[in-house]
């Protein structure tokens, strides 16, 4: 089992580069031990932390960008290059010219005219030194303008800005939310680290990048609302006691895919769902060949997996299932209360006014996301 000391999420992978967060909420079908104790001191520590409006926050908003860019001076040429994630593969597409960028995406018209729009007026609110990672908000062409209001919509999310802001977003040519920065000599050996201040950011009316610093206003949750968010962590604490994580690592991959689907479907995660989801898997195993050999094989498998879910492995998958509906239910809380005083654009999917698409939490050289799955998560995956 990977132990929470090797793992840094949205994600950091071992090479230092940032990849998928994780909710937090599933951290312990992950990582045992490590990951659920991270999870409760997280979402307590957060919890504190929003009610105490401290200035230095350490939480971020995220903003639903698409695509993700990194941009940036390059460590060894002093040279300014856009790129995507795929900066960091084994062999890099790092774009210096509008040439770069059609040779190594033309495949992808969208992404080039972002990427080309990211070219032409990134720089000019960077500073000359280091490397940063956002999400694209918008190329210039795809913001709609209205009399008072500009909107645009980069991914499942569309973002209104009003009165002044609205203003900067129609003078801007590029969009993006900064949100990392790189540290390294070499683009190999780089690490992602949050960025802490965007005080070394310029500002430039050709590039509207707003910032993703979560404000507090100290508000306290309601009585009823605190009552219910430590009923959960308790809930969650003594459902994780009686966990065996052993038996879940044969399970890890299904459960997660599991507790995605009880996302799209609004069911509350549980051991006789799970079971009719290993079946499922089953049948399609099964189907998927054709030689009564391969099926009777493909059965097998997957009945194996079958039989140690309804058997020894049943109670800790059923005690780890409702620690995750009590993490998930104590998050939404705390994420419920954190949109209530969240200032910034306003957004809506189709058109109803949602909260921001979630927070990041950086302590410790960790990173954890919170996020309101049944809102914005199953808008997402219905896309």
């Amino acid at each position: 089992m990977i132990t929470f000391l090797q793992y840094l999420a949205e994600r950091e992978t071992p090479d230092g580069k940032l990849k998928h967060l994780q909710h937090i909420e599933d951290l312990h079908v992950d990582h045992g031990e490590s990951g659920f104790k991270h999870a409760t001191a997280e979402l307590a520590r957060v919890k504190k932390h929003v009610e105490s409006a401290k200035a230095n926050s350490s939480l971020s908003q995220k903003i639903d960008g698409s695509p993700a860019v990194i941009m940036g001076h390059h460590p060894e040429t002093g040279k300014y290059f856009v790129a995507s994630k795929s900066a960091f593969n084994k062999d890099p597409k790092i774009n210096y010219t509008h040439a770069d960028i059609e040779k190594n995406h033309g495949h992808a018209p969208g992404l080039v005219e972002k990427l080309k729009s990211a070219l032409d007026h990134g720089h000019k609110i960077l500073p000359k030194h280091g490397v940063f990672q956002g999400d694209v908000l918008h190329s210039g062409s795809d913001v709609t303008h209205g009399k008072t209001t500009a909107s645009f919509k980069p991914n499942t999310i569309e973002y209104t800005a009003h009165g002044d802001e609205a203003e900067k977003v129609k003078k801007s040519k590029f969009g993006v939310a900064l949100h990392t920065e790189y540290h390294g000599k070499t683009l190999d050996s780089m690490r992602a680290a949050p960025i802490k201040s965007h005080a070394k950011f310029s500002s430039h009316s050709d590039v509207y990048s707003p910032s993703v610093a979560y404000k507090s206003a100290g508000q306290k949750m309601s009585e009823s609302d605190e009552k219910k968010f430590h009923e959960h962590m308790t809930a969650a604490k003594e459902s994780h006691s009686k966990t065996n994580y052993s038996h879940i690592e044969p399970h890890r991959d299904h459960i997660n895919t599991y507790i995605n689907q009880t996302v799209r479907s609004g069911e509350k995660p549980n051991h006789t769902g799970y079971v009719r989801h290993l079946e499922a898997i089953k049948i399609k195993a099964v189907g998927s060949v054709k030689t009564e050999k391969a099926k009777s094989a493909k059965s097998d498998l997957h009945q194996f997996t079958i039989n140690l879910a309804k058997g020894d492995h049943k109670n800790s998958i059923a005690h780890a299932l409702n620690t995750q509906h009590h993490l998930q239910a104590a998050k939404d809380l705390l994420v419920k209360h954190m949109d209530s005083s969240a200032e910034g654009l306003e957004a809506k999917i189709n058109g109803k006014k949602v909260g921001p698409e979630g927070y990041v939490s950086s302590h410790r050289g960790k990173s954890s996301k919170f996020v309101n799955r049944a809102e914005f998560s199953r808008a997402n995956f219905a896309r």
